[in-house]
């Protein structure tokens, strides 16, 4: 029996070559963790303890949640600086994308350092709604063009499209309580009622795809955070005289989230968008390892919430929708989110 040749080698076939910026992607989902971390520490931790835990626990709350709030910005600003510069190079993309996300990312930049300091004024703020929103609308439609980004766009079309629903909500609000005008507060409620929609429905898309894609075990984090985050609703909103303490942090952080106005009929909806935003965020970097480039920035659009009015989120999504562009030329084999 002849032997046969066993020089003859298998050729292993070769991975795609990594982008440029893919050097950056292990600090992008650092930054993600951070964000998480701050959301937790500095809207439901820090908020909640006032009034209810002793003095020196509400400090040591309050400087945890300003330590990650500085590092948050700083680690914002320095992905923000190396997407630009990829951006501004990057030929795959169109001019008129690109070079409007960077001029306007660095507004946001601009806008949002005062609240170092001190406390953003109203209009700065209603400003940087505007700025940020068209940052996420622009990166989302382009990045929805993209199969292994699409999920990711149509997520920061929908989120951007809550934050500008929501900032005009609020000034028609405003201007029928001025007037005495009910009809002209009733138009607030009902655009904040088509914003929480709005919101609730790129959760549902967030949650939707993340379980299909990941197998048994992201489906059980994905339910699990949405009944947890009902949980934490129904704490909230429980009525009891001797509330715990969990109960009434919980009361303070949750339901002072829900703004104004309230919209029609979905208040408690409102309310659960809060801590189902950040368990889904969580569980989003949980599952980063297989698509780190795509799921780091969805994490960042979550974590933002819809409400680009605070510097912090307007910083995050406008970090999310520039690296979601990068993420966008990449090639599908190095974002596939498939297992």
């Amino acid at each position: 029996m002849d032997d046969a040749p066993r020089s003859a080698k298998t050729t292993k076939p070769s991975a795609p070559p990594l982008p440029a910026h893919a050097w950056g992607t292990p600090t992008l989902v650092f930054t993600a963790g951070i964000a998480v971390a701050a959301k937790i520490a500095g809207v439901v931790i820090a908020p909640g303890l006032r009034g209810i835990a002793p003095g020196d626990v509400v400090e040591r709350a309050l400087l945890l949640s300003g330590t990650l709030s500085y590092a948050l910005t700083g680690l914002f600003v320095a992905l923000l600086g190396v997407s630009s510069f990829e951006l501004a190079k990057n030929e795959r993309l169109s001019s008129g994308i690109r070079f409007p996300v960077v001029a306007l990312s660095g507004l946001v930049v601009a806008l949002a350092s005062p609240a170092v300091i001190e406390r953003v004024p109203r209009g700065v703020a209603g400003s940087l709604v505007v700025a940020a929103s068209v940052v996420a609308l622009l990166a989302g439609l382009s990045a929805a063009r993209a199969a292994h980004t699409r999920v990711l766009g149509i997520v920061l079309v929908l989120l951007s499209t809550t934050a500008t629903l929501r900032l005009v909500a609020y000034q028609v609000a405003v201007a029928g309580g001025e007037s005495g005008k009910m009809i002209v507060f009733e138009v607030g409620q009902a655009i904040a009622t088509v914003a929480i929609l709005l919101h609730g429905g790129a959760l549902v898309l967030s949650g939707a795809w993340l379980a299909s894609r990941r197998g048994w075990g992201a489906r059980l984090l994905v339910n699990g955070s949405i009944v947890l985050a009902f949980a934490l609703t129904w704490l909230a909103g429980r009525q009891s005289e001797s509330p715990s303490v969990v109960e009434q942090v919980l009361r303070v952080a949750i339901w002072s989230s829900a703004g104004m106005p309230t919209p029609f009929g979905l208040g408690p909806i409102a309310v659960f968008l809060l801590p189902a935003s950040v368990l889904l965020a969580l569980v989003t970097l949980v599952l980063r390892a297989r698509a780190p480039s795509v799921l780091a920035p969805l994490t960042l659009a979550l974590v933002a919430h819809g409400a680009y009015d605070v510097p912090l989120q307007a910083l995050s999504v406008v970090v999310a929708a520039g690296w979601a562009l990068l993420a966008q030329t990449d090639p599908p084999e190095v974002t596939s989110s498939r297992p």
